[in-house]
C-alpha cells in the first residue's frame, strides 16, 4: 500500500458512506473523504477513521480536479462514495456474489499492481453489467467512471494538455478518457471485479445539481471538443430508479476505441473472443 491514497468525493451523504464501510479496515487508513466546504463536521461525526477533506470547488468534476491538483501521492484511487463491490464466483463465469473485504482487499491490490509493474497510468473497475456480457478478466481501452485509478503525479503534469476533469459540468470522466486515447495513452479495466449503485440521481451527489438543462449542455460540450466521435442523442429513460422524474435526456453515443491513436493492443483480440454471445 505505499505511496497510494484512496479518495472518495462526496457530498449530503455523511451518514451513507457505502463505499468506505465496503473498505478493508487497513484501506481505510489511506483513505479520504473529500467534501465540500461547510460539510466536514457532519463526515467527521460518521467517519472514524478515514481523513475528511473540505474541497473549496462545487461539483464533481472540480472535485475530482482539485483532488488531483492536490494528490502528494504517486498513486491514487477515486471512487463514487455509493459502491457495491462484486466478484465472479468462478473465472469466466456470469455469476457474481457479494465482495467480503478479503476480494476488496485483492482488487485493490491488483489495481496498485497495474499501476506499479504494469505502467497503466489510468484504468478502473467495471460495472456490474459488464462482466455479464464480456466473459474477460479485463478490457483495455473501454469507457471508465465512477471507480478510477490513476498515476496521480503524472495525470497531474498532463493538465495543461486538457488532460483534466473540471472542463465539463457532467461527463467530465468520458471527456477525461477519451483525451488520454486521443494521445494514445491507453487504460486497463478490470472485469473480474465489479461495482454497483443503488442508482442514478439519488439523494445528494450529482443529484445536488444535475438538470437536464445541464445534462444537455455537457452533452453539446463533449461533442464539440470530440466530434470524430461523440454523437448527441435523445435517450428514453426506462429504469426506474435513474433520473427520478426524468422521461427522456439529451445523453451522449461515444465510440470509444476510434479515439485511440495508439497502436493496437494484443489483449483486443482476446477480449472480443471472450464477449458473450
Amino acid at each position: 500500500m505505499k505511496d497510494v491514497t484512496l479518495y472518495i468525493p462526496s457530498t449530503d451523504r455523511a451518514e451513507m458512506q457505502h463505499t468506505y464501510r465496503r473498505l478493508p479496515k487497513p484501506w481505510r487508513k489511506h483513505t479520504v473523504i473529500v467534501v465540500p466546504r461547510g460539510e466536514g463536521d457532519a463526515y467527521r461525526e460518521h467517519v472514524k477513521v478515514a481523513e475528511v477533506a473540505e474541497c473549496p470547488e462545487r461539483g464533481i468534476g472540480k472535485t475530482r480536479q482539485w483532488i488531483i491538483d492536490n494528490n502528494e501521492s504517486k498513486y491514487i484511487m477515486m471512487l463514487d462514495d455509493d459502491m457495491y463491490f462484486y466478484t465472479r464466483e468462478v473465472k469466466g463465469a456470469i455469476k457474481l456474489r457479494t465482495c467480503e473485504f478479503t476480494d476488496v482487499d485483492r482488487l485493490l491490490l491488483y489495481l496498485l499492481r497495474c499501476m506499479q509493474k504494469d505502467g497503466y497510468v489510468h484504468g478502473g473497475v467495471g460495472k456490474r453489467t459488464e462482466a455479464s456480457f464480456y466473459l474477460c478478466s479485463h478490457r483495455e481501452v473501454a469507457r471508465i467512471n465512477n471507480f478510477h485509478f490513476m498515476q496521480g503525479r503524472k495525470i497531474a503534469r498532463m493538465k495543461n494538455d486538457g488532460i483534466r476533469f473540471d472542463i465539463l459540468p457532467l461527463m467530465e470522466d468520458f471527456h477525461f478518457t477519451l483525451s488520454l486515447f486521443e494521445r494514445g495513452i491507453p487504460n486497463l479495466l478490470t472485469l473480474d471485479y465489479v461495482w454497483n449503485q443503488p442508482g442514478s440521481n439519488t439523494k445528494g451527489g450529482c443529484s445536488n445539481y444535475r438538470t437536464l438543462e445541464l445534462q444537455a449542455k455537457a452533452s453539446r460540450m463533449l461533442h464539440k471538443r470530440h466530434p470524430d466521435v461523440v454523437k448527441v442523442v435523445e435517450k428514453q429513460i426506462i429504469s426506474v430508479t435513474d433520473w427520478d422524474g426524468m422521461k427522456v435526456r439529451t445523453d451522449v453515443i461515444i465510440q470509444w476505441r476510434q479515439a485511440y491513436s495508439g497502436e493496437t493492443r494484443p489483449h483486443w483480440i482476446v477480449e472480443r473472443a471472450s464477449v458473450r454471445k
